[in-house]
């Protein structure tokens, strides 16, 4: 008997650019600054944050939530650093969000 089991597929994530991240991060940032009552938080969580909103955003309407696109994210924070600070290609981290979210991207 075998079992067949089909992957979701999501549309490919096109790589962003630094200023559509922060963009994306800001909000995030300072909600957090003021919660903790600090000046900011550091740009690589800023970073972080605005990857999951742009992939939110990206994929509004792929019926996947933003709850588990943080979740994979939160597992690919070393690769986002990377990127961000221009030192890994957006490719690694969309292979590894692609194994996080079990998904192949289209």
């Amino acid at each position: 008997m075998s079992i067949l089991v089909l992957m979701s597929k999501l549309p490919y994530p096109s790589e962003p650019g630094r200023e559509t991240i922060k963009s994306h991060g800001s909000a995030y940032g300072d909600r957090v600054a003021d919660h903790f009552n600090i000046e900011s938080t550091d740009e690589n969580s800023v970073a972080k944050q605005g990857v999951i909103e742009y992939l939110v955003t990206e994929w509004t309407n792929q019926g996947i939530s933003r709850n588990k696109i943080a979740r994979a994210c939160g597992t690919v924070n070393i690769p986002i650093e990377q990127w961000y600070n221009e030192k890994a290609e957006w490719d690694k981290v969309v292979k590894r969000i692609e194994n996080a979210l079990d998904v192949s991207f289209v």
